[in-house]
């Protein structure tokens, strides 16, 4: 199954095309709309979305927001003692989205037919999505994030 993805810097989202229009796709807790944000928990589990925005203010060495605008650059995010690049945390982001889609759909999604990100980003100078795509879906659906 194809789906399209917006990964914003506040917010992100997927669709899939049926029946001749677009459907988002909800997450786990039954919204459209999943925060664009990573933390780890005490045990070092990778949290993503709402549970990880709820973390901002009371774990906030263990919790990144905003880590899109950061995008091919050289900066790194520390998350308790775990350093990321910030195209590794859009990953997470990725991943939980494309699990979330798997579940609504029933079916393996195999391609993100376009991952769109919104200008300005700092590092954007070159296309970081393919960057991102790769550590969340594996080289082969990179490919979409290429071409869009």
């Amino acid at each position: 199954m194809i789906v399209g993805i917006d990964l914003g810097t506040t917010n992100s989202l997927a669709a899939v095309w049926r029946d001749g229009q677009a459907v988002l796709i909800p997450n786990a807790l039954g919204q459209v709309l999943t925060p664009s944000c990573v933390s780890l928990d005490d045990q070092g589990q990778v949290l993503v979305g709402a549970a990880a925005r709820d973390r901002l203010l009371t774990q906030p060495r263990r919790t990144a927001a905003a880590f899109k605008r950061y995008m091919g650059t050289d900066r790194r995010l520390t998350l308790a003692d775990r350093e990321f690049r910030p195209e590794e945390l859009s990953a997470l982001v990725l991943k939980s989205l494309k699990a979330d889609a798997e579940a609504f759909l029933g079916e393996p999604v195999t391609e993100a037919r376009r991952v769109t990100v919104q200008s300005p980003c700092t590092g954007c100078g070159q296309d970081t999505r393919p960057r991102a795509m790769r550590y969340a879906m594996g080289s082969p659906s990179a490919s979409a994030a290429e071409a869009a």
